[in-house]
């Protein structure tokens, strides 16, 4: 198993890349600020892709100050060069942490 985070910006940015067919078993969010709400968009990108609009996962969910946003119901089956992009509301204060096994 394998842990990768990363600070979230306002643009779309890669937080997992896969370099073997990998699943991804949990991707945290948390947002540190004490007194800043804040949203999260997340892409699932197949190789040579873009964030857009169709490789959407997840548009504008609501990340309230001091909370953690995990997605964990659903294993994510990626093939080299898949990644995960994400970006917040507010740059700095969402660390996304995903964690992968490799297959």
């Amino acid at each position: 198993m394998a842990i990768q985070q990363t600070t979230l910006t306002g643009t779309p940015q890669t937080i997992f890349t896969a370099t073997a067919d990998t699943a991804i078993t949990v991707i945290n969010f948390c947002n540190t600020a004490s007194s800043v709400d804040t949203a999260i968009d997340v892409y699932v990108v197949p190789s040579g892709g873009s964030a857009n609009a169709s490789t959407q996962i997840l548009n504008q969910v609501s990340l309230t100050q001091t909370n953690t946003y995990i997605i964990d119901t659903e294993k994510f089956i990626l093939e080299t060069g898949d990644a995960v992009f994400a970006a917040a509301n507010d740059t700095g204060i969402v660390t996304a942490t995903v964690s992968t096994v490799g297959l």
